[in-house]
């Protein structure tokens, strides 16, 4: 029997210790990954600042410090053209939209179908030994 679960994941790729996000303060870092984990199938994070401060363990004035820094444009590489200029959050009706989650989503859709393909390809190639 088939049970559906209400089960989403986030990729979060190594080069994050790479982008300028790394640059803020901890809780800044710790409130955006927590919004990560906790957004739905449409990246949306469900909640206000109650809510992620309890989700994050932080504060709700750190929760809103973190949001309007999320929200804005990224002003640490300015010179470097930046998706949605660097905002990483939109405040939409019900949440806040993390607007390169899809982007992300598709790169991890993109690695893990080369995996399989790779490992397929090793499968066959053995297969095709055992045969000769």
């Amino acid at each position: 029997m088939w049970v559906e679960m209400n089960v989403y994941y986030a990729p979060v790729f190594a080069k994050i210790v790479d982008s300028s996000l790394w640059c803020e303060e901890d809780f800044v870092i710790k409130i955006f990954i927590t919004m990560l984990v906790k957004k739905d199938r449409d990246n949306v994070c469900r909640g206000n600042a109650f809510n992620i401060a309890q989700w994050s363990r932080k504060t709700e004035e750190e929760v809103l410090k973190a949001l309007k820094i999320l929200a804005s444009p990224d002003t640490k590489r300015r010179l470097e053209p930046h998706p949605f200029e660097g905002r990483r959050i939109q405040r939409v009706e019900d949440g806040w939209l993390l607007l390169n989650a899809a982007f992300y989503q598709n790169e991890m859709r993109r690695a893990n179908r080369r995996a399989y393909q790779a490992e397929k390809q090793k499968e066959y190639r053995a297969n095709k030994k055992v045969t000769v």
